[in-house]
């Protein structure tokens, strides 16, 4: 069977379209409408020294931003954005600075020990703030 152009096209959008899905899926990235953990409240983004949104390891809960985690600097192994309205976003240095990582409002990181290609997040967030 031969496909005209229109045909090919199409076939390679398909492919093109799943294998960006398939990556998407397997490159660690955030997932929105997770499971609210039940030690966020809603409008905060926490963020935790344990995977898994666990308590264990401290918890930083934020309303605004926080140019500096304290306790929890370069700790943080889980974060999870429970804003009203607006996406958060994590930086690897203190006052939003350095490399920087979008937690989507309604999701979060069960685990920052992965790898987006130039830096491991695991025990590398000094600041943190909502982006709208």
């Amino acid at each position: 069977m031969k496909m005209n152009s229109a045909g090919v096209r199409q076939t390679a959008l398909r492919f093109g379209v799943a294998a960006l899905l398939v990556a998407g899926i397997t490159a660690g990235g955030a997932v929105p409408a997770q499971a609210v953990p039940s030690n966020c409240s809603p409008g905060l983004t926490c963020l935790y020294g344990s995977e898994d949104y666990k308590t264990a390891g401290g918890v930083y809960r934020f309303e605004f931003g926080v140019p500096s985690i304290g306790a929890l600097d370069n700790k943080v192994k889980s974060v999870y954005n429970y804003g009203r309205s607006c996406n958060a976003r994590i930086y690897m240095d203190t006052n939003y600075t350095g490399r920087n990582l979008l937690i989507p409002r309604g999701g979060g990181y069960k685990t920052l020990d992965f790898y987006d290609g130039i830096y491991n997040w695991s025990h590398s967030v000094s600041s943190a703030k909502f982006v709208c």
